[in-house]
């Protein structure tokens, strides 16, 4: 059995499972940016959008790069806290992926979730989906993305992100790399020869006890058989 291979391949599950989370937030020191201006003419037609039809602009400008779109498409607070911040939010760039938006529900009338799946190969080949949930605000302007939620690991809430507060996402985002480096070394551990041995070892163990009862019963009949 080639082990290194199957860890590898493991290892690299669990990177590509958070891949996005960690991508999310990236720095922007040293480029300059204006804010963007909403289009006086296309302004009445954009307050009029629903969240679902926000969500699927923001994500199409997020795959092609437009980072001017995706950053009008946030709220004012998200923009300009990420600005000071020098932090720009969403998911990398890539010409390849397939972004669908699904549902959405609207939270107290001024609030609004966003289901939507976000698919791309990644360099070994294998086609990931991710699913994500945009948190959006009405704002004067119409809906714009506040923030999102994503299920990183299988076992654990869903990670929330909130581009209103730069700070907050850059520590959630180091817990998450903390987090992938235990379960990457978890992996490697349990992976090791020393490791298969002790679970071969439990494993023999298990299997004696469970059929020492048998082997009493077997030797009771026998000296059963003798009696008669």
């Amino acid at each position: 059995m080639h082990t290194h291979g199957i860890r590898k391949n493991s290892l690299q599950r669990i990177f590509q499972a958070s891949a996005l989370a960690c991508l999310v937030l990236w720095s922007l020191a040293g480029c300059n940016r204006s804010t963007p201006e909403i289009d006086p003419a296309a302004g009445s037609s954009q307050i009029l959008e629903s969240p679902a039809q926000v969500v699927a602009r923001f994500m199409e400008a997020l795959k092609s790069g437009d980072t001017a779109t995706a950053s009008d498409l946030l709220t004012p607070t998200a923009r300009q806290k990420t600005e000071e911040a020098k932090l720009e939010v969403g998911l990398p760039a890539s010409k390849t992926a397939v972004c669908e938006v699904g549902e959405f529900e609207i939270i107290d009338e001024e609030g609004a979730h966003v289901a939507s799946t976000w698919t791309d190969a990644h360099e070994d080949g294998e086609q990931r989906t991710d699913k994500i949930v945009w948190i959006l605000r009405k704002e004067s302007i119409g809906w714009r993305v506040a923030g999102m939620a994503m299920k990183i690991f299988d076992d654990a809430q869903p990670l929330i992100l909130n581009f209103e507060d730069p700070a907050d996402m850059m520590r959630k985002q180091q817990l998450a790399e903390e987090e992938l480096m235990r379960r990457a070394e978890a992996e490697q551990t349990e992976g090791t020869p020393a490791k298969q041995l002790e679970t071969a070892q439990n494993e023999e163990e298990e299997q004696s006890t469970q059929e020492e009862p048998k082997q009493l019963e077997t030797a009771r009949k026998r000296e059963n058989k003798l009696r008669q």
